[in-house]
């Protein structure tokens, strides 16, 4: 997992990979664990270090040894390297499409620290997709998660700035309350639920509309402010409620004063949206 995120020493850890890759080599051949194990390593350290080419044949060298030996805990890692090769390339589809394949095969290894990574990794490929309210959701499964193994993202650098630079983006794109709505949803999801979530087999159980505040106004001010919303006057209002046209003036005064409105058609508005329906 750890090899996934790429080291602080991006330029060290390069030269010293590229030695054992050689020396793998000259002593067990190609098709050896260890050989690809730092493959693998080496392919994420390049991608960082901005070789996405390189980066990418490696990974797919690493895939047709998880092929050959049914490796699949290596192959989860490896599907999860070719997803960063994609979103570097900005094809999140493909970064997608590589995670919905690792993500079963993480679920079957019980390897939960893998899930958060694939989750946030899913959610940073929905963001560059443009669909803000998936990525919200995702990273806050992803972040449930992550608390629950107890160190974020293994500490790593280069993957923090990547998927916080996509979550900035997709709440610029949503809207601070909105996102923060979608993050909530997702991170209180159980894990089979975001991890159906995250595979598109299941939509998050939507929250029951919080009750909105106690109206301020009394039973009466009531009436005369849903009059207010039918256009009628202090006059026509009297004439309704049989009742002086000064108290209806001084009803209108009460319920603008409460509201902190100036004028009829705030309390119109008002009025509207205690209803859930559209002002006009």
């Amino acid at each position: 997992m750890c090899l996934l995120m790429g080291g602080a020493d991006l330029g060290g850890g390069q030269a010293l990979l590229e030695e054992a890759l050689t020396r793998f080599t000259a002593v067990a051949g190609r098709d050896d664990g260890s050989l690809a194990l730092t493959r693998l390593s080496l392919a994420v350290t390049l991608l960082y270090g901005g070789d996405r080419q390189r980066a990418g044949e490696l990974c797919r060298e690493c895939d047709a040894f998880c092929q050959a030996h049914g490796d699949r805990w290596f192959r989860s890692s490896v599907l999860v390297g070719s997803a960063l090769v994609a979103l570097a390339g900005d094809d999140p589809a493909r970064a997608s499409a590589y995670l919905r394949e690792s993500l079963p095969l993480r679920v079957a290894l019980g390897d939960t620290a893998g899930l958060a990574q694939s989750m946030e990794l899913m959610g940073r490929a929905a963001a560059t997709g443009h669909d803000p309210e998936r990525a919200a959701r995702l990273t806050g499964a992803a972040h449930r998660v992550w608390r629950e193994v107890g160190r974020y993202q293994f500490g790593s650098a280069h993957f923090r700035e990547r998927v916080t630079e996509s979550a900035a983006h997709a709440r610029g794109d949503l809207g601070e309350r909105a996102y923060e709505s979608a993050y909530q949803q997702g991170f209180r999801l159980p894990l089979d639920e975001a991890v159906s979530y995250a595979l598109g087999t299941g939509q998050p159980a939507q929250p029951p509309p919080k009750p909105g505040p106690a109206s301020p106004l009394t039973r009466r001010e009531r009436q005369v402010a849903d009059l207010i919303a039918e256009g009628l006057s202090n006059r026509q209002i009297a004439v309704r409620l049989v009742i002086s046209q000064r108290t209806a003036e001084s009803h209108t005064e009460n319920i603008l004063r409460k509201l902190g409105f100036t004028s009829r058609i705030q309390v119109a508005a008002w009025v509207a949206e205690q209803r859930g329906t559209p002002a006009g």
